[in-house]
C-alpha cells in the first residue's frame, strides 16, 4: 500500500468511517475520517498501523491510496 497527498475531487463522495480496513493487516484510523475506495481524508491526524511495520501517523489532509496489485500482498 502506498499514501499519496491528493486533491479530492469536490464531487468524490465520501463517507464517515473511523476505522477502515483497506486491505488485512492495515488499519487506518481518525476521529474524523472520511473515504471512499479510492481516497480518504480527514481534519485529524491519521494512524495507519500493520502487523509488519511500525504505526505511521500521517498529518490531517487528503490523500489518495495505491494498492499493490500482487495477489500475495498485504
Amino acid at each position: 500500500m502506498l499514501f499519496s497527498p491528493a486533491n479530492i475531487p469536490v464531487e468524490t463522495e465520501m463517507n464517515m468511517q473511523k476505522k477502515w480496513t483497506p486491505r488485512e493487516s492495515h488499519e487506518i484510523t481518525s476521529p474524523s475520517l472520511r473515504r471512499n475506495g479510492r481516497y480518504f481524508r480527514s481534519d485529524d491526524e491519521i494512524t495507519i498501523t500493520h502487523t509488519s511495520h511500525p504505526t505511521v501517523i500521517l498529518p490531517a489532509g487528503e490523500y489518495r491510496l495505491y494498492l499493490s496489485q500482487a495477489a500475495d500482498v498485504d
